[in-house]
């Protein structure tokens, strides 16, 4: 068994099964990435992304249906009704996937290379303690981070126990560009008392 075949699952890779898995790669590792830093994308690059997400996410769909139900997959043992049945869902996740690589990891990542240090006016946030393995155990939430998918700045313990459930201003540093904030830090401004959900 060759390195052909343990990569892409037959000894004679087609083109077309290159292009799709090293495009699927690439966009899981910008979606890992995107989920990673800490980026407030504009508006508008949340929208736009939406939009090119959706139509590319359907479009994923259409060719892997059209892959599997014309036999050139041999791989695949389903039927019609199986593909069907899994078309939303895989869309769906396709375009969550791509969204996330195009609002976060590519408008973040060009943020952070191409965008100027800046700080943004102090917010006011308040720092939460919480053990979760998916997330960090101390945190600040609200402020800018509000509404988005990732809706929180990962903190130290140290600045939690010094403002434990305490709503505290504090001013973002990073990298601000065309397509959004890449945040980098956030320095301490004031505490302003216990926070009340």
């Amino acid at each position: 068994m060759g390195w052909n075949t343990l990569y892409y699952g037959v000894p004679a890779p087609s083109r077309g099964r290159r292009i799709a898995i090293h495009g699927t790669l690439i966009v899981m590792a910008l979606a890992f990435y995107g989920g990673w830093i800490d980026f407030l994308p504009e508006p508008w690059v949340e929208r736009s992304s939406f939009y090119v997400a959706l139509v590319l996410g359907v479009a994923v769909t259409v060719w892997l249906a059209w892959v599997n139900l014309t036999g050139r997959n041999e791989a695949y043992q389903g039927g019609t009704a199986e593909m069907l049945l899994a078309a939303p869902f895989c869309a769906a996740l396709a375009a969550g996937f791509i969204w996330c690589a195009l609002a976060h990891g590519v408008a973040g990542g060009v943020t952070r290379m191409l965008g100027d240090a800046a700080f943004l006016p102090p917010v006011q946030m308040h720092t939460v303690h919480r053990r979760r393995r998916r997330e960090c155990d101390y945190q600040l939430r609200g402020g800018p981070m509000t509404g988005f998918l990732f809706d929180h700045l990962c903190t130290s313990s140290a600045y939690y126990e010094a403002h434990p459930r305490h709503r505290v201003e504090v001013a973002l540093g990073g990298f601000r560009g065309r397509l959004g904030f890449y945040v980098t830090q956030f320095g301490h401004r004031r505490d302003l008392g216990a926070y009340r959900d």
